[in-house]
């Protein structure tokens, strides 16, 4: 959570500080007919721009942008169904106050310019909707067709008509060039104006090096704008600045976002106030990374990364960078590996507040001040900056520092630590900080004296009086990891009562006294910590083990190279390395981290095992592939990673896939070994991350030369999804059922199935059974994604550690808990993703006393996060052990108080999910929450001798609203509102026996059903209205949509109302999703018939047309007569009308101008004679008068008199 100021501190601050309080409405529900039907509001909340996230005020909009999709239309309505394909046609049409522009996946070339602001507590809200959300400044230049060969290794695109400022090749910057095309070295690019743009791109057409080549000048302009959210974001190649505010916006929020490649400046401000500029990363433009200009002020800058932005050739650019902006707020920053400067105070940047920042590795300062008066440092740190850490100078009096911690800067140019010049020791003041250097002797220039002792430079300066001279024990400075060690003097040694002192730490962690240091701190918090970060004393954390393993597939003999040096320890420094490199060579325990060894032909496991200095270890391993193995692949199952991105793993010898959007395919990508190995077989195992994939499409793949098969990336925000849930379930040589139950679930063509654990019980039915699951689950896991929970039969004996999963699957967001097993150490042990608009979080095993709390106390975060985005309408969790169950394996108590602790407080979270009693339960809501198991999967089922099967006893407990002990599958269909659940039948079981069942069905049959949310009915959509002549058929198209997904079960029409004995006939399609009425209406049938049309479900859905038939003989629209014509006074008209549509009379003068407008109203076709008074105001002459109904006008002169 975002560290918070106290109350006094920011009271001087010109940026104000909000903090969210929601509330959660009601939640509940009862069961009817085996359904329960929860429903619910979700909160509004009102809050300032500073918020997170933003909550739309009751009855604002959201538009859809989508430019993947085919049935995008940037004159369309921005729904679902059909959205814009640009954000700047969404902008054009529905910007404004309230409103919210949701950005699907893809790629947008186009420059934003927003054309409206928002209001206060209703502001314009412009948000990706999830990840990979790319706008783009440069055109795609990767066709073949764009590009001609010129000479040698140069090539033209004759349609670059415009001088681009970048030109890019891999994602990467080429050079510009003044040399002549045919002279262009490698990498480089010259324009040429009226040929073209001619390119070198080392060796082959640059459409091979997915080229691309600078257009647009900005990613997002907003000019005098304010109460506008530009949020979640990639913002790359533009020609000019990323993100650009010019024209003093106003309460302007530009968050999440991610800009790269920007000609100029990143994120650019000038004469702006209260913009928020928050949690974006900006890195590699061409000037500074985020920018405050001309008057900019009450901003708050805070929780960016600004990194490797440079100026071409002049050392100019700076991670965070204020000229003449003062009174702005920059907090818990990062700015690193920049040209120049971290943060840079130019002239006139007066009374700034920076706290809790870190600037390390910058090509000048990692805090530079210039004529800028009143800045207050606390808790920042700079570290490893080619000069000063922290440079004041050129009058720029009244800075303070206080809490900082400034370590090797300078070391290689003779500079120092802190340097105060002449000019800005008035009124400087500084206490409490740490200078220290690994090398150089010099810390301090004050006024023009150098001091190597900060205790001299404090009795000279009378500043400094408490400040440490010694190292700080980072983690790991060089890496910009700047937690304290044990035995850090900045710990419990802070000053909490300077100004400006956060009480939170750059985590958002509150202040953690540690017992084995003495608390020498002073204000009202004595133990608080000096630096960025607070020390939080606790258990040792293990090293994290990485290692390498060049090359990792090949030819027999292969000789390798193992390293371990990307290991780390945070709590300590690793001390060894061993290697088992699997055929029983093993080198160390030893201290250097790389080993050598020859493999021979086979597939091994080579494992890492580190050590730190405290005791603690952590292993990892690597599979090397030194011959092939058996042919064909088999365990084929894939993971959603991300919205554009899904990881497969399978078992054989040929490691590519090849996919595309067609069986032609087009792209392939080798696999690799995963890590961890599974041991289950020899394998050889391969696992494959394929990137960059368009969000909710389809595609084809094949594996060696497997059979096609197709695969569906994540279904985006607002998308209709379907959900097989299953667990407890094995393989078929053990279990009977296991194949019916998958043969099941692939029928219902889900999108993914989730495993809530015990998947394979290979450390109860051997190893073998483990290859097995992969194989019977290859039923639907060719085409729909393995999201898996762990279960306790995944780890919790010798014969299994969780390597044969976590091997197995490349799972999203991956979380380490503490207690893991090592040998499946680490990650994984839970994850979560978003898909389609609903977080799923998964839960681990309790694999300690601690595991769960651990996890209950991060995961709220994630709530959190999730409960704030107007993009994600439920949270559904999902494990293994039950919170609450009257079957074999109660529920546990801690568990379930955790889970409704959440739910209490998330009112998006509303179902949870879980196995380990073998059998089906679903509970009444809890805090809102409906539980589920739904451990029938396939082993067998569990239950109680006697008379009662249930170890919960019988009757169910008053919590329980259905249960059954029947194998089977959880459909969960997912709909913009709502979630209905059907539990399906699958095999019987055995009367009697193991399997015995307490419930009758037969398999596909649902035994039980709910509702979570709001079941909307479906919508049939016909035109409303339709006009046709007597004797000419009538077509009146219907289509339905149901906005939940659910299957339409009848459409029908309401023909009573049509004359009798007609012909008229309606046609549904087989699925009731169409339907088409058709009627040809006799002669003396003209009149006005409505015709209303039905489509139902679970709920029903209603909407009318009007036919309107024209008599014979009146079909033209006409003015009969006008007379008296001359007039003097009363107009009478005579006309006739030919439809149902408004008419008006209008009278024109000689040159066209509008004089009076009557409206006739629409009274259907016919003949209609009006009296119109002559208008008074009219002076004598000729004029025209106009009938005008649907489009069509006929006109007529008349002369009117005095």
């Amino acid at each position: 959570m975002a560290a918070q100021a106290s109350a006094t501190s920011m009271i001087r601050h010109a940026a104000l500080q909000f903090r969210v309080r929601s509330t959660p409405t009601v939640r509940g529900g009862s069961a009817m007919n085996l359904a329960f039907h929860a429903r619910w509001n979700l909160a509004t909340c009102t809050a300032a721009l500073a918020l997170l996230s933003w909550s739309s005020a009751r009855g604002a909009a959201t538009f859809i942008v989508d430019g993947s999709s085919a049935a995008c239309s940037d004159s369309g309505s921005g729904s679902v169904v059909q959205p814009y394909c640009t954000i700047s046609a969404a902008l054009r049409d529905r910007g404004g106050p309230g409103v919210t522009i949701a950005v699907r996946p893809g790629i947008y070339r186009e420059q934003v310019s927003v054309p409206a602001s928002g209001a206060a507590g209703s502001p314009l809200v412009i948000q990706a909707a999830a990840g990979g959300v790319v706008v783009d400044g440069a055109d795609d230049f990767g066709s073949a067709s764009q590009w001609a060969s010129f000479s040698g290794d140069v090539w033209l695109a004759s349609s670059v008509t415009w001088s681009p400022n970048q030109v890019f090749l891999d994602g990467a910057r080429i050079d510009s060039s003044s040399s002549a095309p045919g002279s262009l070295a490698p990498r480089t690019y010259r324009w040429v104006s009226g040929s073209g743009l001619y390119v070198n791109s080392g060796g082959g057409s640059p459409d091979a090096r997915r080229a691309r080549v600078g257009h647009r000048n900005y990613g997002f302009a907003l000019s005098s704008r304010s109460w506008v959210v530009v949020d979640g974001f990639t913002v790359t190649g533009t020609e000019d600045r990323g993100i650009h505010l010019s024209g003093s916006c106003s309460n302007v929020t530009v968050s999440h976002d991610t800009v790269s490649f920007a000609n100029k400046m990143g994120i650019y401000t000038t004469g702006a106030s209260a913009i928020v500029i928050r949690s974006n990363m900006v890195h590699d433009c061409n000037h500074h990374g985020i920018a405050l200009t001309a008057g900019t002020t009450g901003c708050t800058v805070e929780d960016n990364e600004s990194f490797r932005n440079a100026v071409p050739g002049v050392r100019s650019a700076n991670g965070i960078y204020l000229y003449g902006s003062p009174g702005n707020v920059l907090r818990r920053n990062r700015t690193h590996d920049n040209q120049d400067t971290g943060i840079d105070f130019q002239p006139g940047s007066n009374d700034c507040v920076s706290y809790l920042n870190q600037s390390w590795h910058n090509g000048d300062h990692g805090f530079d001040h210039l004529r800028s008066t009143g800045t207050i440092h606390a808790c920042d740190v700079a570290f490893g900056n080619y000069r000063e850490g922290f440079s004041i100078e050129g009058h720029s009096s009244g800075t303070q520092l206080h809490n900082c911690i400034v370590v090797d800067n300078g070391l290689t140019t003779s500079e120092v630590d802190l340097l105060i010049d002449t000019t800005s020791t008035a009124g400087f003041v500084s206490d409490y900080n740490i200078l220290w250097n690994s090398s150089s002797p010099r810390v301090v220039k004050y006024g023009l004296d150098f001091y190597t002792s900060v205790a001299l430079y404090a009795a000279a300066s009378g500043q400094d009086a408490h400040t440490l001279q010694s190292d700080p024990r980072f983690i790991d400075g060089a890496a910009g990891d700047f937690h304290l060690r044990p035995g850090s003097a900045a710990i419990d040694d802070g000053d909490s009562g300077a100004p400006d002192w956060p009480e939170n730490d750059a985590d958002g962690l509150a202040r953690a006294d540690d017992p084995a240091t003495p608390n020498t701190g002073v204000g009202p918090v004595n133990d608080s910590d000096r630096g960025a970060y607070e020390y939080q004393p606790g258990v040792n954390p293990p090293p994290v083990a990485r290692l390498t393993v060049t090359p990792s597939a090949g030819r027999a003999p292969l000789a390798v190279v193992a390293d371990g040096s990307a290991s780390t320890a945070a709590g300590g420094t690793i001390v060894s390395y061993r290697f088992d490199f699997g055929d029983g060579t093993i080198v160390g325990p030893q201290s250097p981290a790389i080993a050598s060894h020859t493999y021979a032909a086979g597939t091994w496991s080579c494992r890492l095992t580190v050590t730190d200095d405290r005791g603690a270890s952590a292993s990892t391993v690597v599979e090397v592939a030194a011959a092939a193995a058996q042919a064909g692949a088999d365990e084929i199952h894939w993971t959603f990673t991300g919205p554009t991105s899904v990881t497969f793993d399978w078992r054989g010898a040929d490691p590519t896939i090849r996919y595309g959007l067609t069986t032609g395919y087009g792209l392939s990508v080798t696999a690799v070994a995963p890590s961890p190995m599974p041991f289950s077989s020899s394998g050889p195992f391969w696992e494959a991350r394929l990137t960059g994939l368009r969000p909710g499409t389809v595609y084809h793949y094949s594996i060696g030369k497997a059979p096609d098969h197709c695969f569906r990336t994540m279904p985006a925000a607002g998308e209709n999804f379907v959900v097989y849930v299953e667990g407890d379930i094995g393989d078929t040589s053990n279990y009977s059922r296991v194949g019916a139950v998958q043969s099941l679930i692939a029928r219902g063509a889900p999108a993914f199935v989730l495993g809530v654990g015990d998947l394979t019980y290979g450390n109860a039915n051997g190893q073998a059974a483990v290859d097995n699951h992969f194989n019977n689950v290859m039923d639907w896991a060719l085409e729909a994604a393995y999201m898996p929970a762990w279960g306790n039969h995944e780890w919790d004996s010798s014969g299994d550690d969780l390597r044969n999963y976590k091997g197995r699957f490349d799972l999203p967001n991956p979380q380490t808990s503490p207690g893991a097993p090592v040998a499946g150490c680490c990650g994984e042990d839970w994850y979560w993703f978003d898909c389609g608009g609903v977080r799923f979080i998964a839960y681990p095993e309790p694999f300690t006393s601690a595991t769960w709390p651990d996890w209950a106390t991060r995961v709220r975060a994630l709530m959190d996060a999730a409960q704030a985005d107007p993009t994600i309408r439920f949270i559904v969790t999902f494990g293994h052990r039950p919170a609450l169950s009257s079957g074999w394996h109660p529920g546990d108590p801690g568990l379930l108080a955790s889970l409704l602790s959440l739910g209490a407080s998330h009112s998006k979270y509303v179902l949870t999910l879980n196995g380990h009693s073998h059998n089906y339960e679903r509970s009444v809501p809890q805090s809102g929450i409906t539980l589920v198991t739904a451990g029938i999967g396939g082993s067998s089922l569990e239950q109680a001798n006697g008379p009662c099967p249930w170890p919960g006893g019988c009757p169910a407990p008053p919590w329980c609203a259905f249960r059954a002990l029947h194998h089977g599958a959880l459909r969960l269909r997912f709909g913009q509102a709502s979630i209905l659940g059907d539990a399906i039948c699958g095999p019987p079981g055995s009367p009697g026996g193991s399997n015995a069942n307490d419930i009758t069905c037969a398999p596909g049959d649902t035994l039980d059903s709910f509702t979570i949310g709001e079941d909307l009915p479906p919508v049939p959509a016909a035109p409303a209205s339709i006009t046709a002549n007597e004797e000419t058929r009538l077509d009146v198209p219907v289509k339905v949509a149901d906005r939940d997904g659910d299957p339409i079960l009848a459409l029908v029409a309401d023909l009573s109302a049509l004359p009798q004995r007609n012909d008229a006939r309606f046609t549904a399609d087989p699925g009731d999703s169409t339907g088409l009425l058709t009627w040809t209406p006799r002669h003396g049938e003209a009149g006005s018939y409505t015709v209303t049309f039905r489509a139902a479900n679970r709920m029903a859905g209603v909407t009318t047309t009007t036919l309107r038939v024209l008599p014979g003989g009146q079909k033209a629209l006409a003015l009969k007569s006008v007379g008296p014509n001359p007039a003097s006074s009363t107009l009478s008209v005579a006309y006739s009308l030919a439809t149902w549509d408004p008419a008006r009379i209008e009278l024109l003068d000689s040159a066209g101008r509008l004089l009076v407008r009557h409206d006739l109203g629409a009274p259907g076709p016919g003949q209609y004679d009006r009296d119109f008074p002559e208008p008074g105001s009219v002076r004598p002459g000729v004029y025209r008068l106009r009938l005008i109904q649907a489009g069509r006008i006929a006109t007529t002169r008349v002369v009117l008199l005095r």
